[in-house]
């Protein structure tokens, strides 16, 4: 049976994150993919995160575009829960 060890790992994670920034964007879906793929090789966030911006980093772009446009899922979910206690105090004050 084949095994990879911790440094095997990053560095899968790595040529990953190389191919995604390679078109200098990066879509969410590749940034799930990679997401996914760190998460079933057993790379901590962390790690993953700071191969992303690593990689990132690394080019002659500081950041591709669309990475800073994204809302993160912190806060689209502030975005969600803000707007439903807007929706619930609208429907409050109609009683």
């Amino acid at each position: 049976m084949r095994s990879v060890n911790e440094e095997g790992r990053l560095r899968i994670i790595e040529m990953m994150w190389e191919l995604v920034y390679a078109d200098g964007q990066v879509s969410e879906f590749e940034d799930n993919v990679v997401w996914r793929a760190a998460d079933l090789l057993g790379v901590s966030s962390r790690d993953r995160i700071d191969l992303k911006h690593r990689v990132a980093g690394s080019g002659n772009r500081s950041r591709p575009r669309g990475l800073e446009e994204r809302p993160t899922r912190r806060r689209r979910r502030r975005r969600r829960a803000a707007r439903h206690r807007m929706r619930c105090d609208s429907q409050m004050t109609k009683l």
